[in-house]
């Protein structure tokens, strides 16, 4: 459950962000929820990828060293299907700045598994009042197919395997002076 207004989507749309990466410390720009027992974080994508990382803006409001609504300790698991789920472990997330100028403290390594899916059990926060929140979370992912060509025609191909060819011939050279010397 989320109080009114500080809803999940907080977490991934961009809200409190500005052009630098920063969070504000702006309460309604965040999620903030509240514990009923284990409270879990799903994240869905459109389709399954090659997760990298996951960059995480910890509670940011501007009391959060005080409150500590941040989260502290998690459990990271991941789904290709939304049913089967695999544990990457446990992960430790930093405690926000309570500064407007917060850029994420906190990378967690997915190792590249394939995911539609992860989900996030937290285990601990870092104050005592049973709730729980975070400002932003953002995926990292592994392109699994090429974008475009490069280069982008077979001209620029072959300028680029004569510059390749005269380098080498150039290295070549330059060795076999170096050699000359050693003489």
């Amino acid at each position: 459950a989320s109080d009114p207004g500080l809803g999940l989507e907080n977490t991934i749309n961009g809200s409190g962000m500005n052009d630098a990466d920063q969070h504000s410390t702006e309460s309604t720009d965040m999620w903030l929820g509240i514990s009923n027992d284990p409270v879990v974080i799903e994240y869905a994508f459109d389709k399954v990828y090659k997760l990298h990382e996951m960059l995480v803006w910890n509670y940011n409001v501007q009391f959060e060293l005080l409150l500590g609504f941040g989260i502290k300790d998690v459990t990271v698991e991941y789904s290709e299907d939304g049913a089967t789920w695999m544990s990457l472990g446990d992960a430790e997330l930093a405690q926000a700045t309570a500064r407007e100028d917060y850029v994420y403290n906190t990378t967690v390594d997915l190792g590249g598994v394939a995911a539609q899916y992860v989900r996030l059990t937290v285990n601990s926060g870092f104050g005592i009042m049973g709730q729980y929140g975070l400002s932003e979370v953002r995926f990292l992912y592994i392109p699994a197919r090429a974008r475009e060509p490069e280069p982008a025609d077979a001209r620029d191909a072959e300028d680029l395997l004569d510059d390749n060819a005269g380098a080498q011939q150039r290295r070549q050279q330059a060795a076999q002076k170096g050699d000359d010397r050693d003489d």
